[in-house]
Parts: structure tokens; C-alpha cells; sequence
């Protein structure tokens, strides 16, 4: 909130967004309780405090601050999504491509499709299909159409209004909208894949390493064993355990059990 010289209010995001209008009455009795302003040297200066929106007398309720603004948690304080996150989450998923042009512009393409992009304004640009826009435009009241000429081919939204599990959501539907439908089709069947349940991927390893790997097509320990750990890790689901225990199991000739690599996990 913004307590302005004058005496004013206003509910901002920290982008300067401007949510009055969601809170109604919510940004009065602050005007009256408060000082005007606060003193920086001789300078005045608009006072900022945090709304927390009470559930019950004494109470603060976090999730209802993010319910009122459509689900995005805007009033959570220290997040900050980072084109670091957006290229993780990209690269994640198999034939995905980096493209730099000279201006800055950073895109991600499957097969040469492009599916995502940050522009040099930090605007996030995402291919949708006409549902998940209209979703995305009614979740975040800053995000905006993409149009290619009359056609609206998705959304960009400032890539400090969305978190990093929002972004790695929209990433993944707009990674599945653009790529071909076999590859899609693909990584989709690995959301329900089960640990133990694909392939010779030991059980150990956890449903959402399992779901990562049979998404990028990796359902083999012989198909693991010609990836990088750092492609491995690339993959949203696979972490440091994960990836340790298949190393353990490619070491005995892909013969130790699931208990086993969770005992020398543990020890």
C-alpha cells in the first residue's frame, strides 16, 4: 500500500500495478491510522506497508490475499522469476532450442516452433492455445494478448508478475500446444507414469523423476547412461538423489535393486 504526501491511498504490486480496485475498503481505515507520510532527510515520501487480508480476528491469511488476485501471489515478498528459471524450465523438455537475436530477445523453440520467449522489456511471451489464454488473461491482470496481425496467437505477461510454478506451468502448456502431436502426446503419457513402472527405471528414483524421464522419452537405464548429469538435472523432476541412484545402478551393469540403491542412498 502506498500512503501517498497528500494523504491518498493506493494498493500497488511491487511493479506499481495498480489493485485498488480488487480490495474495496481495504485501503481506507490505513489513511486514518497512519501518518501521512515519513521523513527521508527534508524529503517527504509515500509510506508503504504490507496488506495481509485477516481471516479471522487476528489471523492473517496469505491465501486469501493471492485468491483476491487471482491466484497469483503478488504479496508474497522475495520472489523475483529470472530468465534463468524460464530457460530451466524451456530446456526441460526434449527437441527444445535456444535462439538469441542481437536485440536481446531470447526464445525457445521445439522442431522450430517457437512456444516461449522473454523479450528486452522482461516480458514473457507465451504460444497458447485459445483456452489457456484466456485463462492466463483472466488469472494475471497484467498480462496482455499476443497478436500476429488480427490473430491472437497467445499472452505476455511481466516476467516479475508470475512466480517461478506458475511460469513452469504455462511453459509446459505452451511447450505442448506448439510441439509436434507425437512428441506431445509423448511427454503428456509421462504424467501419469509410475515409479517402477516404466521401463528399467529402478523404483527408487520417485514418481517425479519417473514422470520427467518418460516425458523427455528416457524410459531405459541404457538411454540414461548417454545422458550428462547436468541433463538430467535439466529435467524439472529430477534431482541429486534421483540422479545418484541411477548412477549406482548403471554401476552394478544396471543389476542393483530399487531397496538396495535406497539403502546406499541412506548410508
Amino acid at each position: 500500500m502506498r500512503i501517498a504526501v497528500d494523504g491518498t491511498t493506493a494498493l500497488t504490486t511491487r511493479n506499481n500495478n495498480d489493485f485498488t480496485g480488487r480490495y474495496p475498503g481495504t485501503h481506507a481505515a490505513p489513511a486514518r491510522l497512519l501518518p501521512a507520510r515519513t521523513a527521508v532527510g527534508d524529503r517527504a515520501t509515500p509510506l508503504l506497508i504490507q496488506v495481509l487480508l485477516l481471516s479471522r480476528p487476528g489471523r492473517h491469511d496469505v491465501s486469501a490475499c493471492e485468491r483476491r488476485v487471482s491466484c497469483q501471489p503478488m504479496c508474497q515478498a522475495g520472489f523475483m522469476t529470472t530468465l534463468a528459471q524460464l530457460r530451466k524450465a524451456a530446456l526441460s523438455y526434449p527437441d527444445t532450442a535456444e535462439h538469441v537475436d542481437g536485440s536481446g530477445f531470447v526464445a525457445f523453440l521445439v522442431r522450430d516452433a517457437q512456444f516461449a520467449a522473454l523479450r528486452e522489456d522482461k516480458l514473457v511471451e507465451l504460444r497458447l492455445s485459445a483456452p489457456d489464454m484466456h485463462q492466463v488473461l483472466a488469472g494475471h491482470p497484467t498480462a496482455q494478448p499476443l497478436a500476429r496481425g488480427a490473430t491472437s496467437i497467445g499472452v505476455r505477461v511481466p516476467i516479475g508478475d508470475i512466480n517461478g510454478q506458475q511460469l513452469n506451468h504455462w511453459v509446459r502448456r505452451a511447450w505442448l500446444f506448439r510441439a509436434p502431436k507425437q512428441l506431445a502426446a509423448q511427454v503428456a503419457a509421462g504424467d501419469v507414469a509410475a515409479a517402477g513402472a516404466v521401463g528399467d527405471l529402478p523404483k527408487a528414483i520417485g514418481a517425479p523423476a519417473t514422470r520427467a524421464l518418460a516425458g523427455a522419452g528416457v524410459t531405459t537405464l541404457a538411454q540414461v547412461a548417454d545422458l550428462t548429469d547436468a541433463e538430467l538435472l535439466a529435467m524439472h523432476g529430477v534431482g541429486p538423489r534421483a540422479v545418484r541412484i541411477l548412477r549406482e545402478v548403471l554401476a552394478t551393469g544396471g543389476r542393483g535393486s530399487p531397496e538396495q540403491s535406497v539403502a546406499c542412498d541412506r548410508s
